[in-house]
C-alpha cells in the first residue's frame, strides 16, 4: 500500500485524478495563510476545546467517525481528541505572538470580557473511486479556529484550517475500519506535524486576535439553478448540505487568499445569525456571528461534461462548472461585483472499464473556480478574466472589491 498525504485548502482538490499503483510516499502540509502580524495586542484567551458544527442530530450525520472518536475518553473523563488538541497547541512550550492561551475555561465564567478559543470541525469527508483492482480513498477534515466573547457568545473571528489524506488500497472496496483508522491518523498520527491539530497550532501562530474589526464580509445566500439541481439529484446529494459546502468553501478560500477572517455560513439569516456548536463536553453553544458589512450572493448555475479526445489508452473529459457572484453592501443598495464565472477541470480516464466519479470531478472544478475567483479579488488578471468571465468589465468591478477587502483585514 502506498500513501499520499496532502494538507490545506489550496491542495485538497488539486491532487492527481488517477494515481499509479506504484507511488512514492509524498507528504505535505499547506497552511491556509502565510500572513504574519507584528503589532497586534496580545490577548489572554481561554481554551474552550474541540467542537462539531451544528446540533447533535446534524453532527452525528455529518461527522460519523469524529463523533465516534469523541466517545473515547481518558481516566479523567476528558475526550482523547480534546486532549490531543491541547497537547498539539502547547507542544514544546508553544508560544503565540498575539495571544496567551489559558487552559482554564472556568475562569472565563467570572470575567465579563473573557475571550475563548474553540476549534470547530465543519467538514468530515470520505470518498472512494475504483481504479483497476485498486481503490483510491480521499479523506478530508476541515475546521475553524474560532475566537469568541464567552459572555455574549459573539464571534470575533474565525480562521480555517484543513488536512487531506489520499491513499490507494489494493482492493476493489474499502471497509469502514480502514476509513476509521486513517481518520485516526489525521488526528493522532505518529507524524504529529501532519495532523489536523498540528496544522491548527501552526495557523494559530499567524492569526491576529482583535476585539473589534472595521468590516466583515460573508456569504449570505447560495442559489442553485435547475442544471445544478439535476446534477445533485443524479449524485444523490442533498441540496442544503451542498449549499452550505459551497458557501463555506467560498468563505474559506476568501480568508486564505485575501487574509480576512472567515465567517461561517448560516442559511436564511444575515443579521443576528447564529451558529450551533456542540462541544466535546456535551454542551451546545449558540454562537452569534458578526453582521456582515458586505454580503456575498452565490448562484451555482450548473455543470457540463465534454469529451476532449480519446485513444486506446485513455479518454480525456472536461468537467465544467458555472457560477455567478454578486457582492453588495450591508443594505444591498450598492453592488460592487455582479459577474458570471466558469472553469473546466480536465480528467483523463484510463481505458478498460474504469468508471469515473463525475460528481467528484464537478466538485473539483467548482472549488478550483472559487479559488480562482477569490484570488482575482486582489490581483485581477486580464487573461484569466477573459477566458473565465467577461474580461475588462469584471476587472473594473474587482478594483472596487479590492477596496472593501482592505476594509475587512
Amino acid at each position: 500500500m502506498k500513501q499520499v498525504v496532502l494538507g490545506g485548502l489550496s491542495h485538497f482538490l488539486s491532487h492527481p485524478v488517477f494515481l499509479l499503483r506504484t507511488l512514492k510516499c509524498i507528504v505535505g502540509l499547506l497552511l491556509l495563510s502565510t500572513s504574519s502580524f507584528s503589532s497586534a495586542v496580545v490577548e489572554n484567551v481561554h481554551f474552550a476545546g474541540f467542537a462539531l458544527a451544528g446540533d447533535a442530530a446534524h453532527s452525528e450525520r455529518a461527522f460519523p467517525v469524529t463523533t465516534m472518536l469523541l466517545e473515547e475518553r481518558d481516566a479523567r473523563g476528558i475526550p482523547l481528541l480534546e486532549s490531543a488538541l491541547w497537547d498539539a497547541l502547547t507542544r514544546d512550550g508553544s508560544r503565540y505572538p498575539n495571544l496567551v492561551l489559558n487552559p482554564d475555561i472556568a475562569a472565563s465564567h467570572t470575567s465579563p470580557d473573557a475571550l475563548a478559543l474553540a476549534v470547530v470541525l465543519d467538514w468530515e469527508n470520505a470518498s472512494t473511486e475504483s481504479l483497476r483492482g485498486t481503490t483510491k480513498l480521499v479523506l478530508d477534515l476541515h475546521a475553524q479556529i474560532m475566537i469568541f466573547d464567552f459572555a455574549t457568545r459573539q464571534v470575533l473571528g474565525s480562521w480555517p484550517v484543513a488536512v487531506q489524506l489520499i491513499d490507494v488500497i489494493d482492493s476493489h472496496s474499502v471497509g469502514q475500519s480502514q476509513i476509521e483508522s486513517r481518520f485516526r491518523q489525521m488526528y493522532y498520527g505518529s507524524d504529529l506535524d501532519k495532523t489536523l491539530f498540528a496544522a491548527t497550532a501552526e495557523k494559530l501562530a499567524q492569526i491576529e486576535v482583535r476585539r473589534s474589526r472595521g468590516n466583515y464580509i460573508r456569504v449570505v445566500s447560495v442559489t442553485l439553478e435547475d442544471n445544478a439541481r439535476a446534477a445533485l439529484a443524479q449524485a444523490g446529494e442533498q441540496e442544503d448540505i451542498f449549499e452550505a459546502r459551497v458557501a463555506n468553501s467560498f468563505g474559506k478560500y476568501l480568508s486564505e487568499n485575501q487574509r480576512v477572517p472567515y465567517i461561517p455560513y448560516t442559511k436564511g439569516a444575515a443579521v443576528g445569525a447564529k451558529m450551533a456548536a456542540r462541544f466535546a463536553s456535551g454542551e451546545v453553544y449558540q454562537l452569534e456571528l458578526p453582521t456582515p458589512d458586505y454580503r456575498v450572493h452565490l448562484t451555482v448555475r450548473g455543470f457540463k461534461k465534454v469529451e476532449l479526445g480519446n485513444s486506446s489508452l485513455e479518454t480525456a473529459w472536461a468537467y465544467g462548472s458555472y457560477m455567478h457572484v454578486k457582492i453588495q453592501d450591508y443594505d444591498e443598495s450598492t453592488t460592487y461585483l455582479s459577474a458570471p464565472f466558469k472553469f473546466g477541470a480536465v480528467k483523463k480516464v484510463p481505458a478498460g472499464g474504469v468508471v469515473p466519479d463525475d460528481w467528484a470531478a464537478y466538485q473539483e472544478s467548482l472549488f478550483s473556480l472559487i479559488n480562482g475567483i477569490t484570488n482575482q479579488m486582489s490581483d485581477p488578471d486580464r487573461a484569466w478574466l477573459e477566458s473565465r468571465s467577461e474580461g475588462r468589465s469584471v476587472a473594473t468591478q474587482l478594483m472596487h472589491v479590492q477596496e472593501i477587502i482592505e476594509r475587512c483585514r
